[in-house]
């Protein structure tokens, strides 16, 4: 039994320890394996510094993105000890991938026990195509063949269908946009020029400047934008340039145009520069020049103005009821208007054609000056000579020669300031060659005219504040007038002048307006005469060799002083009033005058204007007239009392109708007295003229299309004059009742045009000769006249046409044209010539056709 139990408990010992040592076996295998994982890698390196891939530029992508993929060894320092390309695009990609990564730090790889350890891993580079940098387009927008920049036009440019980018041209015509390379469009619809859409193929980044002429349509040269400003006139007819510089009969020259206005009579040809508006003598109507006077407004003929129409801006033509600013006037005004010489580049003119010759020149001097030059020399009177034969039995050869010239500079600064000076001048010289005496003894021999001026003219206008603007004119020259007939003839008449003109406009309320000035001449005048009085209007002309022959050399100083206040007054928007005074001084005469005046505009409707005007206008007589010594001092200004009423009225778009009544009175009038001659006493002019003017005028001009433009103008008035009180009243010497001008302008295109012009002109009156009587003395038979202007010419009518054809190149343009005046060659009467004995009649005519074939280079 013991035995037993010691067996038992020693099989109890026995498992107790394997038990045990089972138990203690387990724990130490545990170990082993937690150490195991200590030596594991618990965090990857980690890029601390990154340096980019440098490519060449000119690098091109396979794709927008590539990757280079590599094996970088990073130490325990985080530092790069080895890279290898596993896997890559080729170069240049490669090579800059492994020199970047070779510069990157690293955090090192650490195992979990905090450790750093060398740890080599996988790394992929992406490099991604960079953006394309864009297209910059730089545009400059001219008129082609003129240069002229085109302003404040929209410009789209178009990259593809979604990259759009829109802008607006400068003053210069100048735009810039950036934007998607490619296949531009660059399109412009401008509302006078043809649409510009051009591709222009542009790489990235590429920087270009285009340069695009676009053609001006063809009715484009009629449509002028001006502001808006006042009316101070009843009858104010505005005529830009671009309307008439291809116009049948004007041969270029713009200022012509006035001649195709309504209330303008015909002169003679030959007769002078002098213009006859609404009834008027001669001399009551001024043309101006920029405000003032010059003494002419074309050379000899009428086929070319004193002014080269080059400079010219606008003509402002007011046959009647004209504004307090002007004065010493009892007919019209025709105001000349000098643009401003180019400042955006150099620019010219060359007109040849076989009756003259010009040329133009401007440009910009610097940021602030341009300056601008013409010349304009006839040279009929060299080849005149040659194409006549000498054996040719005319009684008389007439050689005209004539020139004109201009200068002006001009510098603009802030606030609207403009300072400008003008230097320009004319010369008009006629010969007439008579180898034997024409029915009257005293003529044979030469005669010969001639008419010149120079002036010095200085601009100065500012604007202040919106409310203030001052200008200033001052003008200093001379004129000289020079008549001889043979060797015992002559008449001189020259004036040295000195003239102001400053205005000052103040807008005292949104609703008026105050204009003053003063306008003030100081003339040195010296007449040398040596014969027979001139006789004056409606007078009776007889043999010079049968005149007292009158002598005198004299220096004169006179003064004329003017100054006048104008209100505008617009006491609602369609309705505007503008009463006026002027105030004059004559010292020639030694008496002031006052003309009270007022004009009226009621906008009635939209495209409906209707106008009035009443006042009184004033002139002083003629220096000769008012001479000292042959003249008669005491004189008084002749007056006129006018009155006009009008319509303007919008028929339809492109077709407006003007329309005018006008009636005027004249008193004091200087004609011949009387008596002169009977009685040595008396003095040979006086103020014993009266006359009546009444008419009426229309003007329908029409735009129609983008071809055709042209304007019907018709006038019918009666002027009527009474010489002393008491007589009958009489026709005025160019009373001519109707005076009808149509003409029209069609653009043929491909550069042609095609202008025609027809004039009809009632004749003017003339006093018949009913008789003769024999001077023994002299041997001249003296004609006996009968009733005064009782007579009338035939009537003149004309047809001149015009073709034109222009090459209209990038910066250039070429211009032939042939202006054929008097197309039917219908030999219109300008005169009545007599014999010798007054018993047989001839019609002196009109030049049978004129055709006028010249090339003119504008740039």
């Amino acid at each position: 039994m013991i035995h037993s139990t010691r067996r038992f408990a020693c099989f109890l010992v026995c498992l107790l320890a394997c038990l045990f040592a089972t138990s203690w076996s387990t724990p130490v295998h545990g170990q082993e394996e937690e150490a195991e994982q200590e030596l594991r890698l618990e965090t990857p390196p980690k890029l601390k510094t990154k340096v980019e891939a440098e490519l060449p530029a000119d690098t091109k992508f396979p794709a927008d993105e590539v990757s280079v993929i590599l094996t970088i060894e990073v130490n325990e320092e985080g530092a790069v000890t080895n890279v290898a390309v596993v896997e890559g695009p080729g170069e240049p990609f490669q090579a800059a991938a492994l020199a970047a990564v070779k510069q990157y730090v690293f955090e090192p790889g650490r195992l979990n026990t905090g450790d750093a350890v060398p740890v080599t891993i996988k790394y992929r580079l992406r490099f991604t195509r960079p953006p394309l940098p864009p297209a910059r387009l730089r545009g400059i927008l001219l008129e082609r063949g003129t240069r002229k920049p085109l302003a404040d036009l929209p410009v789209v440019v178009r990259s593809g269908p979604d990259d759009r980018v829109s802008t607006v041209t400068d003053a210069k015509g100048r735009f810039e946009v950036e934007i998607k390379a490619g296949a531009l469009k660059v399109i412009s619809i401008p509302p006078d020029h043809q649409r510009l859409d051009v591709e222009v193929k542009m790489w990235p980044g590429e920087e270009v400047e285009e340069i695009y002429y676009l053609l001006r349509r063809p009715r484009a040269n009629v449509t002028v934008v001006q502001g808006v400003r006042i009316r101070r006139e009843v009858t104010k007819r505005v005529i830009p340039k671009d309307v008439v510089v291809q116009m049948a009969g004007t041969a270029g020259d713009t200022i012509r145009a006035v001649e195709n206005m309504p209330g303008v009579s015909r002169r003679p040809f030959g007769g002078g520069g002098q213009l006859i508006l609404r009834g008027a003598n001669p001399g009551d109507s001024k043309v101006l020049l920029e405000g003032m006077e010059i003494p002419l407004i074309y050379h000899f003929g009428g086929l070319r103005s004193s002014f080269n129409s080059a400079f010219l801006d606008a003509l402002e033509f007011v046959p009647g009821n004209f504004s307090a600013e002007y004065g010493r006037a009892v007919g019209g005004i025709v105001d000349v208007k000098v643009r401003d010489p180019a400042d955006d580049m150099f620019r010219g003119e060359v007109d040849l054609n076989i009756y003259d010759a010009g040329f133009v020149a401007e440009g910009p001097v610097d940021s602030k000056w341009s300056m601008g030059g013409a010349f304009h020399r006839s040279y009929i009177d060299t080849l005149l000579p040659a194409f006549l034969p000498e054996d040719l039995p005319l009684t008389f050869d007439t050689l005209p020669r004539y020139y004109d010239y201009q200068f002006t500079a001009v510098r603009k600064g802030k606030n609207k300031e403009r300072f400008r000076t003008l230097f320009y001048g004319s010369m008009d010289k006629l010969v007439l060659l008579f180898p034997q005496a024409v029915g009257d003894s005293a003529i044979k021999g030469e005669l010969s005219t001639r008419t010149m001026f120079h002036y010095l003219q200085f601009d100065y206008r500012k604007k202040y504040w919106d409310r203030l603007e001052h200008n200033t004119r001052f003008r200093m020259g001379m004129t000289d007038i020079d008549f001889r007939f043979g060797v015992q003839f002559f008449f001189n008449l020259n004036i040295k002048s000195l003239a102001l003109r400053d205005t000052i406009s103040y807008r005292v309320h949104p609703k008026l307006l105050i204009r003053s000035g003063l306008d003030v001449q100081n003339l040195y005048v010296n007449i040398s005469l040596q014969a027979p009085y001139r006789p004056t209007e409606g007078e009776d002309r007889v043999p010079i060799g049968i005149q007292e022959v009158n002598s005198t050399l004299e220096t004169l100083n006179y003064l004329n002083f003017g100054s006048y206040l104008e209100l505008v007054y617009t006491p609602i928007e369609a309705l505007e009033l503008l009463p006026s005074l002027r105030l004059d001084y004559y010292q020639a005469i030694d008496r002031w005058t006052v003309d009270p005046r007022i004009v009226s505009r009621w906008t009635a409707t939209p495209g409906t204007v209707l106008k009035g005007g009443f006042g009184y206008y004033q002139q002083q007589p003629q220096y000769d007239q008012t001479d000292p010594t042959l003249g008669n001092p005491n004189l008084l200004a002749t007056r006129s009392l006018q009155s006009t009423l009008g319509l303007e009225q919008e028929i339809a778009p492109g077709i407006t109708l003007d329309l005018a009544g006008f009636h005027k009175t004249i008193d004091r009038g200087v004609v011949r007295n009387a008596n002169f001659g009977s009685q040595t006493d008396l003095v040979p002019y006086v103020n014993d003229g009266t006359g009546r003017i009444y008419g009426a005028e229309v003007l329908l001009k029409a735009a129609i299309g983008e071809r055709f433009y042209g304007w019907l103008a018709y006038t019918y008035q009666r002027s009527f004059r009474t010489d002393h009180p008491g007589e009958d009243e009489r026709r005025f010497d160019f009373d001519q009742p109707h005076i009808l001008t149509m003409l029209g302008t069609y653009a043929l295109g491909r550069g042609w045009q095609f202008s025609l012009r027809f004039r009809y002109y009632s004749g003017n009156p003339y006093t018949p000769i009913v008789g003769h009587i024999l001077d023994a003395n002299t041997g001249d038979y003296v004609p006996i006249f009968g009733e005064n202007n009782a007579g009338r010419l035939g009537a003149f009518h004309q047809l001149d046409a015009r073709i034109d054809k222009t090459w209209t190149f990038a910066t250039w343009k070429l211009n032939l044209y042939l202006d054929v005046q008097n197309v039917f060659m219908h030999g219109n009467p300008e005169a009545i010539d007599y014999n010798y004995d007054y018993t047989q009649t001839t019609y002196t005519t009109g030049i049978p056709i004129l055709p006028i074939l010249g090339l003119k280079g504008s740039w």
